[in-house]
């Protein structure tokens, strides 16, 4: 409830300063101003007004309703972007104002009162903006692009190829095409095994089996696994759960697998959202090592980066859950509350490898946060 209220109050501020910048400093008629204040306030309040529709069920056709849900997150992503460059902007011209103030005279089109500097300013504002959007979205659209990772270890017997997946977010409004396209690039890598670390969908089961369905096609001679992410939480973990059991997904709740071939040693564990709610779903690491061997390379599948290991030693964590960022500037809050961002790590000889996701959240908007697929090349060390 907190995180609601946390939200609104956000959005609401947000929306008010946007408009205020925007329209609050020209001579726009009051019949312009009006719908382009009402449009800014629908476009910082879209997860709402699409959670209302959801629920309401006010637009049953799928297809209408992903054009709408598109255009509405869309809106939501740029009045994002908008709201960041305008305060990005102020905080350089009213400082740039000062520093011309000492000398004793500043020119008036540095004034960030002035009206006509102002009306220019917020155009080139919303033009920047418009552009970074469109960017944002090829970005998102496009096929994530495939990154390796190396790593060697003495405890690894024969070489591995595992393909990372985390954080698909597939939803109603998801391309089937575009699902199957990333199917085919896993596949195409020749895997030994594929694990989906979390979020993979985002969305309740009736809307999308169609696509959930598609993930059935990916293929390892090793199996493919799977954790649970916070959005599984969402969406009904126990339907899911089921599902991804259904369709050879084999998640991993406090349970691990061993690949007998390679000396290595996969574990999974509920996603630390999914552990505060559940007895059920509290992290076991005993459960989830049994059946590993003293000597095996330890790999934990853990949706979350930020969480307590209590002690146990793995050799590689992997995990997903802060996109990157996904838009920038993002990454600082995302950075702040996960500990890590995207990209290799390391701590207490453990590596740590944290995805920027193959999919998005919200927004079809990338930003300085490219979508992955990650390819974890695991050789023995010479």
């Amino acid at each position: 409830m907190s995180f609601v209220v946390a939200a609104f109050i956000v959005g609401f501020s947000c929306a008010v300063v946007t408009a205020k910048i925007l329209l609050g400093y020209n001579t726009f008629s009051l019949w312009l101003k009006i719908p382009a204040v009402m449009l800014i306030f629908a476009a910082w309040f879209t997860p709402v007004i699409l959670g209302l529709v959801r629920r309401g069920r006010l637009i049953e056709n799928p297809d209408v309703y992903a054009v709408f849900s598109n255009l509405m997150y869309y809106l939501f992503g740029l009045a994002f972007i908008i709201f960041c460059l305008l305060m990005m902007r102020d905080i350089v011209w009213f400082v740039a104002h000062g520093i011309a103030g000492l000398s004793g005279h500043a020119p008036e089109y540095l004034d960030p009162k002035n009206p006509h500097s102002l009306a220019i300013s917020n155009m080139a504002v919303l033009g920047l903006s418009l552009l970074i959007s469109i960017y944002g979205v090829w970005q998102a659209v496009k096929l994530p692009k495939i990154t390796e990772l190396g790593l060697s270890s003495s405890k690894i017997s024969q070489p591995a190829k595992i393909v990372f997946l985390s954080d698909l977010h597939i939803n109603r409004t998801t391309s089937q095409d575009r699902l199957q396209k990333i199917i085919d690039e896993v596949n195409g890598l020749k895997p030994d095994a594929v694990v989906l670390v979390g979020d993979i969908i985002d969305d309740r089961m009736k809307n999308i089996e169609s696509q959930v369905n598609l993930l059935k096609k990916i293929k390892a001679p090793e199996g493919v696994y799977s954790v649970l992410g916070n959005h599984e939480l969402y969406s009904g973990i126990p339907a899911w759960f089921m599902k991804f059991d259904k369709l050879g997904l084999n998640p991993l709740i406090n349970k691990g697998k061993r690949l007998d071939k390679h000396n290595i040693f996969i574990s999974g564990i509920p996603d630390a959202n999914i552990a505060m709610v559940s007895e059920f779903f509290k992290f076991n690491f005993t459960a989830a090592q049994k059946g590993a061997e003293k000597d095996d390379y330890k790999i934990l599948l853990s949706h979350s980066p930020k969480i307590d290991l209590q002690g146990n030693k793995f050799d590689l964590q992997l995990s997903g859950h802060t996109h990157g960022g996904q838009i920038f500037p993002f990454h600082f809050l995302a950075k702040h509350g996960n500990k890590y961002l995207a990209g290799h790590y390391k701590k207490d000889n453990m590596d740590i490898y944290v995805s920027r996701g193959a999919g998005y959240w919200g927004p079809a908007m990338r930003i300085l946060a490219p979508a992955e697929i990650t390819l974890i090349k695991l050789n023995p060390e010479k």
